[in-house]
């Protein structure tokens, strides 16, 4: 197998486009986040920085990775008998401020491949769950309504944003900062978010409950045919009642409403009411997926 490097410029990016994006979109549910992530770049989100495709004796595509910049490198593309080589062709520059993202088998080989390569340790931060919606079971006896947000919630969802990536920090204490999913401090204007989540086709859909918001959803743009909803977010004091099942299927039905051909998410395999709501409204579990660090040899592992 042969690995080739692409330029991240506009030429270099439009030719990986060309050969990889045929490969990732024939599995969408699985490359979920390296497609919705592409199809976001046109609407302004962060760029890219490592773009490598893989080919056969037959100079066939068999693979495709790329890393947006300061994210982990997404790896569901690449098939495991390639791991030791796109390793040697990334080089030993230190990852662990970035890591590795994808499926199960892809990460896991490619982890492996790199630690036998450079002596890095890969800790596995968040092990995750891919749900495939099989058919959508919305909620019944579930208070509220749901609407689009609008550009007044703004603050109230960099609000619940910034919460939401505190959650994930506090169940994962070793994990770096969160990525650019989440709103950490300094992070988007709260007066535009909501038109900026849109700019990037992003759809923020709000539960409410007698004109108070109580949860939201967000359902990303559909890439090849398929959206992927998250973040979920209900605040603690919100709890217990439905709320998040409901705008979830509420974000679902949107979507559905909207052309794709299918939806899924992702749930932290340690959060146990997370994977027992999304099952009971009609997503079935497609697989784990890891967030791996790969920890220099003299770095001690938090």
């Amino acid at each position: 197998m042969e690995v080739r490097r692409h330029d991240t410029d506009d030429r270099g990016t439009e030719r990986w486009r060309r050969l990889a994006l045929p490969l990732l979109a024939a599995d969408p549910h699985t490359n979920t986040v390296a497609l919705t992530a592409l199809a976001e770049v046109a609407g302004g989100a962060t760029g890219i920085d490592t773009l490598l495709t893989v080919h056969d004796g037959a100079d066939r595509v068999v693979g495709a990775a790329l890393r947006f910049r300061g994210f982990a490198l997404l790896v569901s593309g690449l098939p495991a008998a390639a791991a030791a080589a796109v390793a040697d062709a990334l080089g030993d520059a230190p990852m662990a401020d970035r890591g590795v993202f994808g499926a199960a088998p892809a990460t896991d080989a490619f982890a492996a491949a790199r630690s036998a390569r450079t002596g890095e340790t890969a800790v596995t931060d968040v092990e995750m769950r891919l749900w495939v919606l099989d058919g959508l079971v919305a909620p019944t006896g579930v208070d509220g309504v749901a609407r689009a947000a609008v550009e007044g919630d703004g603050p109230m969802v960099a609000q619940w944003l910034r919460a939401f990536a505190a959650d994930v920090a506090a169940d994962h204490p070793g994990r770096p900062d969160p990525d650019g999913d989440e709103a950490p401090a300094g992070g988007p204007d709260p007066a535009t978010l909501v038109a900026q989540q849109r700019a990037l086709g992003r759809d923020v859909v709000v539960w409410e409950v007698g004109g108070t918001p109580v949860a939201f959803a967000v359902g990303r743009g559909p890439a090849a045919g398929a959206t992927r909803i998250g973040p979920v977010y209900t605040p603690p004091e919100r709890r217990g009642h439905g709320y998040a099942s409901a705008v979830t299927a509420a974000a679902t039905a949107r979507a559905l409403a909207a052309g794709a051909r299918g939806v899924v998410l992702f749930t932290d395999t340690a959060a146990d009411v997370p994977n027992r709501i999304y099952a009971r409204i009609g997503y079935g579990p497609a697989g784990l997926h890891r967030e791996v660090r790969l920890v220099p040899a003299r770095t001690r592992v938090r």
